[in-house]
């Protein structure tokens, strides 16, 4: 498939409650070091969503295992939470662990996913 032909998924939500609005904006605030989108941009992303109660619920997760890392890891540089972040983000997906995060590495990020 062509790049040029992809379209975003159309907004399928005119709202989400404020609780969801709430959630997000914690999320965002959590994780914006590593996000390059605006907190706007990023709700929309869960107004196109069919379920956003459930991309809430995952990206809650993910926040979690970030500020888990970020607690267990209080001398990481930026980029090894960048890193851990892009790991977690993968883990979340369930893909297989890329050749640049060592095997080590990737298995402690899983653990704190699952453990979060």
């Amino acid at each position: 498939m062509n790049p040029k032909h992809l379209r975003p998924i159309p907004i399928r939500h005119e709202s989400l409650t404020d609780e969801q609005t709430e959630t997000i904006r914690q999320i965002h605030e959590i994780l914006s070091p590593y996000l390059i989108t605006s907190f706007e941009q990023f709700e929309l992303n869960f107004l196109r969503d069919l379920h956003p109660e459930r991309e809430i619920l995952i990206w809650t997760l993910i926040a979690h295992a970030q500020q888990r890392f970020r607690a267990e890891y209080p001398s990481a540089t930026d980029e090894e939470a960048k890193a851990a972040f892009k790991g977690l983000l993968l883990i979340s997906m369930g893909t297989c662990r890329p050749a640049e995060i060592p095997q080590a590495v990737w298995d402690k990020l899983q653990d704190i996913y699952a453990n979060r």
